[in-house]
């Protein structure tokens, strides 16, 4: 698991050039972007009371994170976020209560490159650098009128400010995203993909998504309701809600297609949804799902720690080519015994291998010998391996 960790903090600050705790969450499922838009829009007065797992599970987490920060030798420095309308506008939001049992610290720190730091020799450096700072935190806010101000405040203060350019670009498409003339959806698409989200990561850094968020929202509700182009999988709600990881959004839009899986590629995107739901067993279900009805094709990656261990034994054992993709469920079932009273057997696609060797986890009397020879003959392999764990 710490790997797992570790990983996402160095693609965290491969992406942003620092670590932020609250990316870290949103990465990694803990926490739902259309909750954390709540917690910035004022609806919500601590974001910790919208994490998701036990506070052990979470500060466990989050500093296993921060010691990795501190062994890449990040200096620590203070994560203030502001909320974006009402009464909190523009007023530093709280974390968490004082009766918490989610460490505070871990969230309201961030790790940065301190090499990364701008060297403020002059005061006309240092109002350059906070004018740039102040319209970043304009632009992520989407505040069109304190951006313009701003960006005419850096303009005449540092004009060859890199952030004069990319500030202009950037609220100009905020000012174009609140007029109701819209281009069409695949250039819609073209735009955000090869021009406006680079712009805005370039720009602003680890402020980008709240930025982009409402442009991929817009494209969203753009794009036709239950409609799937295999031949365009990008433009369909699903594949933009992903991007911002609303993963109701894209849980539900995957499931209002007509016959979703005759698609082999929504079930990477479905499971994730759900695993970033917090709905492990869901993600888990669509998994065995993939793999009964559409096993000659590749495995996608799963999220769950436990399934990409029996992976890499499935594959190390080269049980793909012995076995075939479709009995990697009855795999499951071995490495973690608990999931047979969870998983579903579509009886359409399921092999009676993994029916009977479900049926067999429940059983304790005079109907195992049925179910052995079920098994048995279903599948062989299956049934040496069975016998092989019977003295487990």
């Amino acid at each position: 698991m710490t790997k797992i960790i570790t990983e996402a903090v160095d693609d965290i600050i491969s992406e942003l050039g620092c670590y932020n705790p609250i990316e870290l969450l949103l990465r990694q499922g803990r926490l739902r972007y259309n909750d954390y838009e709540r917690w910035r829009s004022g609806e919500q007065e601590f974001i910790c009371e919208l994490l998701m797992g036990s506070a052990r599970r979470i500060n466990t987490l989050l500093s296993t994170a921060k010691e990795y920060a501190l062994a890449l030798k990040l200096d620590a420095r203070p994560l203030q976020v502001h909320g974006w309308q009402g009464n909190k506008l523009n007023q530093p939001l709280q974390f968490c209560p004082a009766s918490s049992d989610i460490h505070e610290a871990l969230l309201n720190t961030q790790y940065i490159r301190s090499e990364s730091l701008p060297q403020l020799d002059l005061f006309f450096d240092n109002q350059g650098v906070q004018l740039a700072n102040d319209l970043k935190l304009a632009l992520s806010d989407r505040n069109t009128e304190l951006a313009t101000d701003r960006l005419n405040q850096l303009e005449h203060a540092d004009p060859n400010h890199s952030l004069c350019g990319q500030g202009a670009q950037l609220l100009s498409a905020l000012q174009k995203l609140q007029q109701p003339e819209r281009d069409s959806p695949i250039t819609e698409l073209r735009y955000l993909q090869q021009t406006l989200a680079p712009l805005a990561k370039d720009a602003l850094a680890d402020k980008a998504r709240d930025f982009i968020v409402p442009f991929w929202r817009a494209l969203a509700n753009h794009l036709p309701q239950g409609e799937y182009a295999a031949e365009q999988p990008q433009l369909h709600p699903a594949y933009c809600f992903e991007q911002i990881l609303d993963w109701p959004q894209v849980i539900h839009h995957i499931r209002a297609i007509n016959n979703w899986q005759q698609h082999p590629a929504l079930f990477a995107s479905l499971s994730h949804g759900h695993y970033h739901n917090d709905q492990r067993i869901e993600s888990i279900q669509v998994l065995c799902d993939y793999c009964w009805q559409h096993p000659q094709a590749d495995i996608f990656m799963p999220d769950d720690f436990n399934c990409i261990q029996a992976w890499n034994q499935f594959i190390d054992e080269e049980l793909d080519e012995k076995w075939g993709l479709q009995h990697f469920p009855a795999w499951l079932l071995f490495k973690e015994q608990g999931l047979s009273l969870h998983l579903v057997a579509n009886t359409d696609y399921t092999p009676v291998a993994f029916i009977a060797l479900q049926q067999l986890a429940g059983v304790d009397d005079d109907r195992q010998i049925a179910l052995r020879e079920q098994l048995q003959k279903a599948h062989e392999g299956v049934f040496r391996y069975y016998l092989s764990r019977l003295g487990d």
